[in-house]
């Protein structure tokens, strides 16, 4: 399967934007308009100041560029069966191998995205340090959680339709209990630590030490210890249901 895996992702990265003028450069476009909407309304509208010291662009694009892939990633992969129809009904074809294409398929803009947050690392005049190389630790973290839900969603979209809408709300609803435009330190501590029961609170955390804090990952070992508990509970859930409902996919679609 995996020899189906990245040339299915390719294939699919490109046909999503076929037709249209601007073709692959929408996928890089939206998401890029999405970051400086969100500059200029805290930085210029709200007039955001310095995070620890850090300038408040650089401390957003730290939260954003995990917060996109992860969310790039949920959606894709749990809207894939629908994505794919003809192939769910061909009894031969492997349909687990479909969120996956629609998760690696994500990874090729969040490399762009990735590789623009070391750029603007370097523009703001922050050291790139030894510590910048666990953020592909966490890239790893966002990839699996997200994944991983999404094969959740995925496995009974077909049987519930209004799954791919919830998954858009919950998205929403997601990036503003998650410290993504907002840092910490403006709430509570007991606020705080009921908000890091999201474990994306880990990941975009993670981003932040890994370009602007200078703390490993193992630094924070209950932390780690508890978001791998719950994205396995998360695998655990979605392969159960994705093997049981497999059988009744072309039927429901």
């Amino acid at each position: 399967m995996r020899d189906l895996l990245f040339p299915m992702a390719a294939s699919d990265f490109k046909s999503r934007y076929a037709g249209t003028a601007l073709g692959a450069v929408w996928a890089f476009l939206q998401p890029l308009v999405t970051i400086l909407v969100y500059v200029f309304v805290f930085s210029v509208g709200f007039k955001s100041a310095p995070v620890s010291g850090v300038p408040y662009v650089l401390w957003l694009l730290c939260g954003m560029v995990p917060w996109l892939f992860f969310s790039e990633v949920w959606s894709g992969a749990t809207g894939a069966l629908f994505s794919y129809a003809p192939l769910v009904k061909k009894t031969r074809f492997p349909v687990e191998l479909l969120p996956p294409v629609r998760a690696v398929s994500a990874l090729f803009v969040h490399a762009i995205f990735f590789a623009l947050l070391v750029v603007t690392v370097l523009l703001c005049g922050e050291p790139l340090t030894a510590y910048a190389l666990q953020a592909v630790y966490y890239s790893l973290c966002t990839f699996a959680l997200a994944l991983g839900l999404g094969v959740l969603c995925a496995a009974v979209s077909p049987f519930f339709r209004d799954v791919v809408n919830t998954v858009a709300i919950a998205l929403q609803v997601g990036f503003w209990i998650t410290p993504v435009a907002w840092s910490p330190a403006l709430f509570a501590e007991n606020i705080v630590r009921a908000l890091k029961f999201n474990p994306v609170f880990y990941v975009v955390q993670g981003y932040r030490d890994s370009f602007l804090g200078g703390v490993w990952f193992w630094q924070r070992p209950a932390w780690g210890l508890y978001f791998w508990l719950v994205t396995g509970a998360v695998w655990a859930a979605a392969a159960f249901l994705f093997k049981r409902l497999r059988p009744q996919f072309a039927d429901a679609l």
